[in-house]
C-alpha cells in the first residue's frame, strides 16, 4: 500500500455510509479505524481534524474531504 510503504506507524481512518461492506472489505487491513455511522459532517470534521493524508473515493464526499484537509490525496 502507497501511505503503508511511505509513512512508518501509519493509521487508516474510515468513514463511510456502507460500514458493513467497508469492514468486510478492509477487515483484514492493519491499523484500520473506523468512525461510527455518525452524521457526515461530523465525519468530515473528524477527518479534517485528524487526517494527514487522505484515500477518497470519487464523490462529492470524498473531495470535499480532500479539498478541505488539504494533505496528500490518492
Amino acid at each position: 500500500m502507497y501511505f503503508k510503504d511511505k509513512h512508518k506507524n501509519v493509521k487508516f481512518l474510515v468513514s463511510s455510509d456502507h460500514q458493513a461492506w467497508t469492514r468486510q472489505a478492509l477487515g483484514g487491513v492493519d491499523n484500520v479505524l473506523f468512525l461510527p455511522n455518525g452524521t457526515k459532517e461530523i465525519d468530515m470534521a473528524t477527518l479534517k481534524l485528524a487526517a494527514n493524508h487522505s484515500i477518497i473515493t470519487v464523490g462529492t464526499s470524498g473531495w470535499w474531504i480532500a479539498k478541505l484537509t488539504n494533505v496528500e490525496t490518492a
